[in-house]
C-alpha cells in the first residue's frame, strides 16, 4: 500500500511541475506578444509624432505666406496627427495593462512555486516527557 502511495505522489510532483512549467511558458509568450503589442503602439505614436511636427512647421510657413489653402490642409492634418496620437496612446494602454495582469500572474506562480513543499511532510517526533519538552 505504502508503493502506490509513494508512486501516486511522485506522479503527483511530476504534474505539477510540468504544470508549472507550461504557466511559465505561457507567461513567457504573453510577455513577448505585449512587448510586440508596445512596440507597434509606440511606432504609431512616434509617427504621429513626426506627422504634427511637419504640420507645424508647413502652419507656420502658411501663415507667414498668408495662403489661407494651405492653412486649411495643414489644419486638417493637424487634427489628423491628434486623432492617431490619441488612438496610440489609448491603445498603448491595453498593452500596459496586460504587462500588469501578466506580472501579478508572473508573481502568484512564483510564490505558488516557492510554498509548495519540496518533499513529503516530516513526522514530529512525540516527547516521552510528560510537559512536551525534550
Amino acid at each position: 500500500m505504502s508503493t502506490n502511495s509513494g508512486n501516486w505522489q511522485r506522479n503527483r510532483g511530476k504534474k505539477k511541475k510540468e504544470l508549472r512549467r507550461l504557466e511559465t511558458e505561457k507567461l513567457h509568450k504573453q510577455e513577448g506578444e505585449i512587448k510586440v503589442a508596445e512596440m507597434e503602439q509606440r511606432k504609431a505614436l512616434s509617427a504621429s509624432g513626426v506627422l504634427l511636427q511637419e504640420a507645424e512647421g508647413k502652419l507656420s510657413d502658411a501663415i507667414k505666406a498668408g495662403n489661407m489653402d494651405q492653412k486649411s490642409v495643414v489644419h486638417a492634418m493637424i487634427k489628423i496627427a491628434r486623432k492617431q496620437m490619441n488612438e496610440a496612446t489609448n491603445e498603448l494602454s491595453t498593452p500596459a495593462n496586460k504587462r500588469e495582469r501578466c506580472a501579478d500572474k508572473k508573481k502568484r506562480h512564483l510564490d505558488s512555486s516557492l510554498h509548495e513543499s519540496p518533499g513529503p511532510p516530516t513526522k514530529k517526533v512525540k516527547s516521552s516527557k510528560p510537559d512536551g519538552k525534550q
